[in-house]
């Protein structure tokens, strides 16, 4: 695990020993259940640690992760990026939102074996998941990492966010950012990153309910 504690620092952050231990059993899971379904491209299965692991933190070094906040991480697959926050930073409440059994069931071995506290696995479809009342306007933060183009990615992931709460959306440098036609008043601020790979983090802001 040197190649991931580097690039944590890289990204300004310091991994504890315990959580390089979780990453490490995260790590082995993933390619032991890699080989029975489909979780990530076996292309994948040799840059786990630069491509999900690292990828999936890049936004943590740029946001305040106070006790008690909610992440919803939608079509969390297995559990990018929303697991590899939760073990960085134990104090959010994760809720894993995904619509396929099987990667529902690794996530929640995952969940067991790392015995991560605060942690909720709901298989769902994210517009199923809008007629859930008590999962509108929860939020502190959304996250969401190949999920859906940008356009359509933010009024599926804004009925979940808090007046204040924000998307964390993770766009590939061949992406564009469409127009948006939303009632709703936001703000988006977008922080280009080279570490791990390029990308854009998209921050969108929910002004009002």
């Amino acid at each position: 695990m040197k190649q991931l504690q580097q690039g944590a620092q890289r990204l300004g952050i310091v991994l504890t020993k315990e959580q390089l231990e979780a990453f490490a059993t995260y790590h082995q899971l993933l390619l032991d259940w890699n080989q029975r379904m489909n979780l990530i491209s076996r292309a994948d299965e040799s840059r786990i640690i630069t491509h999900h692991f690292l990828d999936s933190l890049t936004p943590v070094p740029h946001l305040d992760w106070p006790e008690g906040t909610q992440l919803l991480d939608l079509g969390s697959g297995a559990g990018f990026p929303g697991v590899p926050i939760k073990i960085v930073c134990p104090q959010v409440s994760l809720t894993a939102l995904d619509s396929r059994r099987k990667r529902i069931l690794f996530l929640r071995k995952l969940v067991a074996l790392l015995a991560l506290q605060s942690v909720s696995v709901i298989c769902e479809r994210a517009e199923g998941f809008h007629s859930q009342e008590q999962y509108l306007g929860r939020f502190d933060l959304v996250t969401a990492r190949s999920v859906a183009p940008f356009s359509k990615l933010v009024p599926l992931a804004l009925p979940f966010l808090r007046r204040g709460g924000t998307l964390i959306a993770y766009k590939g440098p061949d992406e564009s950012s469409d127009q948006l036609n939303l009632n709703i008043p936001i703000t988006i601020t977008e922080i280009p990153v080279q570490f791990p790979k390029p990308r854009t983090l998209v921050m969108v802001k929910k002004l009002q309910d």
